[in-house]
């Protein structure tokens, strides 16, 4: 049986971002929210159509959420 618990963690990081503190940063935070949910919907898409690398697509996941660290400024954090 195949095991969906490393892609399930990898989607679970992809959709988890904090919250923004302000309307600008709410703008850059919609921003690489919307491009982490396209990469994760892709991997998704790709293994229901074939299961056999989950391992390696979560992996991929992770690499592509690398390159979409949140780069704004969450609430609650000091201002600058």
């Amino acid at each position: 049986m195949t095991d969906f618990r490393p892609l399930l963690e990898a989607v679970l990081e992809a959709l988890s971002m904090p919250a923004p503190a302000t309307v600008g940063d709410r703008i850059e935070h919609n921003r690489i929210l919307s491009d982490r949910v396209m990469h994760t919907r892709i991997v998704l898409e790709t293994v229901l159509t074939d299961p056999a690398d989950v391992e390696g697509w979560a992996s991929y996941l992770r690499e592509r959420l690398a390159d979409l660290p949140p780069a704004y400024r969450a609430a609650g954090q000091a201002p600058e």
